[in-house]
């Protein structure tokens, strides 16, 4: 009997603890502040379309500042659909250090307050000139991209007259075999 009954004292104690956790969590998760913003590129290599400068530009031009702003008023969805809005990002994801994508991972208590923005950058894989002169990328995707006079990429360059019948994406078999 009395064993019953430490077993069941115990049990409350440990709800109460874990009760307690997340109620003291909640609190620190509400009084934090993003202290800075960390941008990764994650192919880097495969073009000059975007820089870390250059997303933080774009994201200011949009009336997102973050530094100082709440953690939990940060307008993730918003800064990833700002993000994928421009021709040049493939892909990105804006989450917090406090609330990482890997939960199994450990967070440096450095990192704690700051916004992690992942991007990957437009890949294209060929060149579509135009009849007009004007030229635009292609992606393996087919997405295209106005090409720009301060970026270029080497990549197959392709001409002619391009229809919906014909499309230039029906080039991209070709251009990935090669």
């Amino acid at each position: 009997m009395v064993k019953t009954i430490l077993t069941y004292c115990l049990l409350v104690l440990l709800a109460a603890a874990v009760i307690t956790g997340v109620v003291w969590a909640n609190i620190e998760w509400s009084d934090a502040r993003c202290v800075g913003v960390d941008i990764n590129i994650e192919n880097d290599e495969a073009g000059v379309f975007i820089t870390r400068q250059g997303i933080e530009e774009d994201l200011a031009k949009r009336g997102i500042s973050l530094e100082g702003m709440a953690i939990n008023q940060v307008p993730y969805a918003a800064i990833e659909d700002t993000l994928l809005s421009l021709d040049y990002i493939e892909t990105a994801q804006c989450y917090s250090a406090a609330q990482p994508v890997n939960t199994s991972a450990a967070i440096p208590t450095k990192d704690l307050g700051r916004v992690i923005i992942d991007v990957r950058q437009f890949a294209p894989v060929m060149r579509v000139f135009r009849e007009d002169g004007t030229s635009y990328y292609v992606n393996k995707d087919g997405k295209r991209m106005e090409a720009d006079v301060r970026f270029r990429k080497d990549v197959p360059v392709v001409t002619g007259t391009f229809t919906k019948g014909f499309p230039e994406t029906s080039l991209l078999p070709l251009i990935n075999y090669i």
